[in-house]
């Protein structure tokens, strides 16, 4: 399932910024 792969890297990627920038903040 590449699909289902590929939908969750970005979704990690994009809470682990989030996650980068409260931090930073």
């Amino acid at each position: 399932m590449p699909r289902t792969a590929a939908a969750s890297r970005p979704t990690v990627a994009k809470v682990r910024t989030a996650t980068t920038t409260s931090g930073s903040s």
